[in-house]
C-alpha cells in the first residue's frame, strides 16, 4: 500500500483521537458539573437567607357604637295593613226564596245561638199562603158539596 499523504501536521494528528477522548469526557462530565454548580448555589442561597422572625397573630378588632341599656317597660307598636278572616265560616241559606228586608248584626259581629240575623221580605210568602187557604177552603167546599149529594 501507497502512504497516504495528508496536508495535515503531525501536530494535528495526534490531536484526532483526543478530540474523540474529548467529547465522550464533555458528555459526561458536563452534566454532573452543571448539576453539582446548581446544588452548591441552591445550598449557598439557604445558607445565607435571611431570617425571618414569627409574626405575633394580632386579635382583629373592630370599632363599634354602643348604648347603656335601662330597665324600661316597652311594647312595641306596628301599623299594619291586611285583611283579617275568621278561622270558621257559617253559610246560611233560607228555607225559603225571598228578598232580605233587613240584616240585624255586622259582619265579625258575635251572635248567641237563635239569634235574628237577616229579615227576609215577606210579601211574596203572604201572597202564597193566602191563595194555599183560599185552594184549601175551595176543597173544603167542594168536599162539603160532595156530602151534600
Amino acid at each position: 500500500m501507497k502512504p497516504v499523504h495528508s496536508e495535515l501536521s503531525m501536530s494535528e494528528m495526534t490531536a484526532l483521537p483526543r478530540r474523540r477522548h474529548t467529547g465522550w469526557l464533555l458528555k459526561a462530565v458536563l452534566p454532573l458539573a452543571i448539576l453539582g454548580l446548581a446544588a452548591a448555589g441552591f445550598l449557598l442561597l439557604k445558607a445565607t437567607r435571611a431570617v425571618t422572625l414569627p409574626v405575633a397573630a394580632q386579635e382583629k378588632s373592630w370599632r363599634v357604637s354602643t348604648i347603656e341599656v335601662l330597665p324600661e317597660r316597652l311594647t312595641p307598636n306596628l301599623l299594619l295593613y291586611g285583611t283579617i278572616e275568621a278561622p270558621r265560616k257559617a253559610e246560611i241559606r233560607a228555607a225559603v226564596t225571598a228578598d232580605v228586608a233587613q240584616v240585624k248584626i255586622r259582619e265579625g259581629q258575635t251572635v248567641a245561638a237563635g239569634a235574628l240575623l237577616v229579615m227576609l221580605d215577606d210579601r211574596d210568602l203572604a201572597l202564597n199562603i193566602r191563595q194555599r187557604e183560599a185552594d184549601f177552603h175551595e176543597i173544603e167546599a167542594q168536599i162539603a158539596s160532595e156530602q151534600v149529594r
